[in-house]
């Protein structure tokens, strides 16, 4: 029974995993015809500046809260994977505030050191209104891991690409 819930979780992972994708593909594609070359290279430019503030806003917080909440559930300690996650999204929301709030303001000094040109100023800054989302919605993910309900999981991931 274990081996058939593992094969089904792998067949709708890799079905999730290969619609994504092909989604962002299919945006890529569509944002090429859109800006043009000049535009796609500043676009990967922001792209690359934004992941670097995604990692320091929520690295390592999926993992952390889906071991911490499997081993509370676990030993059947609900509360205490509940109160783990009050902690982890308190823990997360405080650090990814810092780090939006830092990366708005310091917008105009990234686009001129980094990225080397101002128009990706306001890009930046629109970005980094999205990082604490990004970040609590990181430790969901890892609560749903630990719980394994990953069709939660999965809806989020497809919603979030076909929105995109």
């Amino acid at each position: 029974m274990k081996e058939q819930g593992l094969i089904t979780s792998t067949i709708i992972l890799t079905l999730t995993s290969f619609f994504t994708r092909t989604l962002n593909m299919i945006s890529i594609i569509f944002l090429s015809h859109l800006l043009g070359t000049e535009g796609m290279g500043l676009y990967h430019l922001i792209i690359t500046v934004y992941m670097i503030a995604i990692v320091f806003a929520s690295s390592g917080l999926s993992s952390s809260v889906s071991k911490l909440v499997a081993e509370e559930l676990g030993q059947k300690h609900l509360r205490n994977a509940a109160h783990i996650m009050k902690i982890a999204l308190t823990f997360s929301a405080f650090l990814s505030l810092l780090v939006g709030v830092s990366f708005f303001f310091f917008a105009p000094f990234i686009a001129k050191n980094f990225v080397q040109d101002t128009r990706a100023i306001l890009s930046l800054r629109i970005l980094s209104i999205s990082i604490p989302f990004i970040a609590c919605s990181s430790c969901f993910k890892g609560y749903f891991y630990a719980t394994k309900k990953q069709v939660f999981q999965l809806v989020a991931k497809c919603l979030n690409k076909s929105l995109k």
